[in-house]
């Protein structure tokens, strides 16, 4: 959600002698989770109930000491955790880990979060102030305790934590903004494109129109530097988004017991400790279940007894990126109707631990700051200025206050006006039967013909933003007619919608498969929502499947006929250890190479191919796959003719057209291409090529962005290599932010684990690229399921575990259930929490 603890490991590689001294010094770290605690800051006695997954339950008086309590549980079992996402979100990572903290805080100073939410304070209510003031007091008390019984993460870097402040919490909401509104990413990766072969081939590629406004090409080395620091600072968050997650709602005509059921399920970065912390909380007017976000106060997703709600993330553009014109002074820019306008600047001093400090000189336009200033390479070319009006305060904080309190579906509705970034798909469903979705975030209505695609030129009225959709014309929906709400990230909204929100959608498989799920089933039960949520039936692969019987390929290698064989056998269902599911895997990655391949070392960064070379993760190469199954089914020759053209221009000497992946040549027809696609695929699948057949391996482009492997080499041979057997591949490994360090990453990682599904399966597992871990994955961070006929029936499961300490047994317990694809009991009720506690615990003023 990864790259942060990528980033890292690299710095403490040095550690690792000290590594497992330090690990059992840290023992000493681990909070008693019994017994009776002193907590001075406290207004009255306070319960902690656990049950035996250490899920903790507190019941207080008010909801000040609530609040206290919750933020003492973060601070004991989240300690380093905790640490670490506040520097990251205050652009100050450098000072706890040196050097290879400088790219993130570079990046996170240019958007300035750290001088944002200072603002964001200042718009907040005493309400929601007083509830962020008594979580940091609880916080600090923790902290304090953690001085004198260090977890082994401090020990390892020499440091111990500072004082927590109210708007280090406000921080962190604003990096999961930046990781799940990544449209800039995919912005940049098209201007380049469009630069390099045009936008009339981009437009055949995505199956649409892209203006032509894109004057100049960034450099690879800072699109890449500027993407990498951007997954450093997400990682650690939970991100970076893109993928997405699931949820629904599903109304009372449908269920067996006559209550509305609620699921959800949030697809982000897999790495321990677990992005979430599930909490019960008790207090005043808080009344509360869910899962919280470490660092900030209340429940982020959950229920209250009443009412339930569940997030996806909406993959709405909310970013632009302009290619500005400076005059010779490099003092003013070019503004709109050709008026020279001074540039803002401010100085941020980055402080290094273990070195000299950084200087970095921020500099901004009326549409945003200069963010190719973030980078460090010496090619920084033209300067791109980045619009996202997350840039500025808002209340994020009184959102999730507010929807804790929410009782009905106009308060719920009410409680959501106030967040901007990042825009969300919000379900919900209350004790009274009624189902509802609301559209929340902020959403720019651009000038008319610009659809945010590609960049703009600063000075063009045609990249002009307009205005804001107003709150009560986003999408939304009460008590539908079907009696469900399904989002997985898809489109929200048809042609008939007045304001343009996308082109980022998914690619919309996972979201058809669950509606054909909740329509085959009668009276619905909680079992049945978990059985959905870990569906592995990929649409996809089935569609392939279909066509492969109306194309007739025939491979000229026995290797490429054996998996033509895997798919032709294949009952659609990605399994761990499946033949058939490594075959469709493969075959899904060689299709890529073989339609795509003339873009040559653009490719990866179109794709975002992961390491390990065969899932990708951006969600440019999950919209490509129903664009080349569309052109094979209806015969549309667009794609195949694209490629001989760039590769024609290409051989005439054509300034900027990139050569094909060797090897490349263009297909006739899509039976031919599909029969190289299964050649190519076998070979992977063999590890090795009979003699005289075909070479159908390539080496993949060395990418300044990492998005492959700069060493790559033969894809044939690292795939064998490393990865052999051909169903290794697909597999997780939960890294800890110094899982790198030798002695702490035989400790706190776990993995690699075989894992099912894909990116288009409702059990969504897809690889991207981490230098340091081949088997990074996003994939559910946890899964919970809401009855509101029985709140006490309800189930969850975290991927990972409640504690962040190594040493803890409920560091990563619930790994082997998520795995399973079973949940445990998520009661509400004090009664059955009571029958569940497993440690029980008593605060004392």
């Amino acid at each position: 959600m990864s790259r942060t603890r990528t980033t890292v490991g690299i710095g403490l590689s040095a550690l690792a002698s000290v590594g497992v001294a330090a690990y059992m010094s840290g023992r000493r770290a681990v909070p008693s989770w019994s017994g009776t605690v002193s907590l001075p800051i406290l207004d009255a006695p306070v319960s902690v109930l656990r049950d035996e997954w250490g899920v903790p339950s507190v019941f207080a008086t008010t909801s000040a000491d609530a609040y206290r309590v919750q933020g003492w549980l973060h601070g004991t079992d989240r300690t380093f955790q905790l640490d670490m996402l506040r520097h990251v979100g205050t652009g100050r990572l450098a000072e706890l880990v040196g050097e290879p903290g400088v790219r993130t805080d570079r990046l996170i100073r240019t958007l300035g979060f750290h001088r944002q939410v200072e603002g964001d304070w200042e718009l907040l209510d005493a309400d929601v102030r007083a509830g962020l003031e008594a979580f940091t007091e609880g916080v600090n008390a923790a902290f304090t305790r953690a001085r004198r019984r260090l977890p082994v993460e401090f020990r390892l870097l020499g440091v111990k934590p500072r004082p927590w402040r109210p708007q280090d919490c406000l921080a962190l909401s604003r990096v999961m903004a930046l990781g799940l509104c990544g449209n800039w990413e995919s912005e940049l990766a098209r201007g380049e494109l469009a630069a390099s072969v045009g936008t009339e081939v981009l437009d055949v590629l995505e199956a649409g129109e892209h203006e032509r406004a894109w004057p100049a090409q960034i450099h690879a080395d800072v699109l890449g530097e500027l993407m990498a620091a951007t997954r450093d600072a997400t990682s650690a968050f939970g991100g970076p988004g893109g993928i997405g997650s699931n949820n629904w709602v599903i109304g009372p005509r449908r269920t067996r017991d006559g209550g509305a059921i609620l699921a959800n399920d949030p697809h982000l970065d897999l790495a321990l400790p677990s992005v979430w912390y599930e909490q019960r909380l008790s207090g005043g007017d808080l009344d509360v279940r869910g899962f919280t976000f470490p660092g900030v106060p209340g429940v982020v997703l959950g229920h209250n007894g009443r009412v339930a709600w569940g997030f996806t993330n909406s993959s709405i553009d909310v970013q632009d990126c302009y290619l500005e014109e400076f005059d010779a002074t490099n003092a003013n820019y070019r503004d709109v109707g050709g008026d020279w306008v001074p540039i803002e600047h401010r100085t941020e001093k980055i402080r290094v631990k273990g070195g000299a400090d950084v200087e970095l000189v921020v500099r901004s336009t009326r549409r945003g700051p200069i963010i190719t200033d973030a980078a460090t390479s010496t090619h920084l070319g033209d300067p791109v200025s980045l619009r996202w009006d997350s840039l500025r305060p808002a209340q994020t904080a009184k959102t999730v206050h507010d929807l804790n309190r929410s009782h009905d579906w106009d308060s719920f509705r009410a409680s959501l006006h106030g967040w901007l970034a990042p825009a969300q798909n919000v379900v919900y469903a209350d004790t009274e039967g009624n189902i509802g979705y609301q559209h929340m975030g902020e959403v720019p209505v651009r000038a008319e013909g610009n659809d945010g695609s590609v960049p703009r030129r600063g000075d063009d009225p045609a990249g002009e933003w307009i205005g804001t959709i107003p709150f009560d014309e986003l999408p939304s929906a009460f008590n539908p007619s079907s009696a469900r709400i399904v989002t997985a990230n898809d489109r929200l909204v048809g042609d008939d919608y007045p304001y343009f929100m996308s082109r980022e959608w998914m690619n919309g498989y996972r979201g058809e498969r669950i509606r054909s799920l909740i329509d085959t089933i009668e009276g619905h039960t909680v079992g049945d929502q978990v059985r959905i949520q870990t569906d592995i039936y990929s649409i996809p692969g089935t569609r392939f499947q279909e066509l492969l019987e109306q194309l007739g390929p025939e491979p000229k290698t026995a290797a490429g006929q054996e998996v033509l064989d895997a798919l032709r056998a294949w009952d659609g269902e990605l399994r761990v250890s499946n033949d058939s599911s490594a075959a469709w895997r493969l075959t899904q990655r060689a299709l890529q190479d073989e339609v795509f391949g003339f873009l040559g070392e653009l490719m990866p960064r179109f794709l975002g191919y992961s390491r390990t070379g065969v899932n990708g993760f951006w969600a440019m190469f999950g919209r490509s796959t129903p664009r080349i199954l569309a052109a094979i089914a209806d015969d549309d020759q667009a794609l195949l003719d694209v490629g001989e053209t760039v590769r024609a221009r290409h051989a005439a000497g054509e300034e900027g057209v990139p050569a094909p992946l060797e090897g490349w040549t263009p297909h006739g027809s899509w039976t031919a291409l599909v029969a190289e696609a299964l050649d190519r695929a076998g070979a992977w699948w063999s590890g090795a090529q009979e003699e005289g057949e075909r070479s159908t391996s390539r080496s993949l482009p060395r990418t300044a962005n990492n998005v492959v492997t700069k060493a790559a080499g033969n894809l044939n041979e690292r795939i064998d290599e490393r990865l052999a057997p051909r169903r290794r591949y697909h597999r997780l490994r939960l890294q800890h932010p110094l899982g790198t360090v030798a002695g702490i990453g035989r400790i706190a990682n776990r993995g690699p684990y075989p894992m099912p599904g894909d990116p288009d399966t409702v059990w969504q597992t897809s690889q991207y690229n981490n230098p340091l871990n081949d088997h990074a994955m996003v994939g559910p961070s946890h899964r919970n399921v809401v009855d509101l006929a029985d709140v006490d029936r309800s189930v969850a499961v975290l991927c990972g575990g409640q504690s962040g300490h190594p040493a803890s047994p409920h560091y990563a317990d619930q790994v082997s259930i998520w795995r399973r694809g079973e949940t445990r009991p998520a009661p509400f009720t004090r009664p059955a929490l009571e029958r569940m506690a497993r440690y029980r615990q008593k605060f004392l003023p």
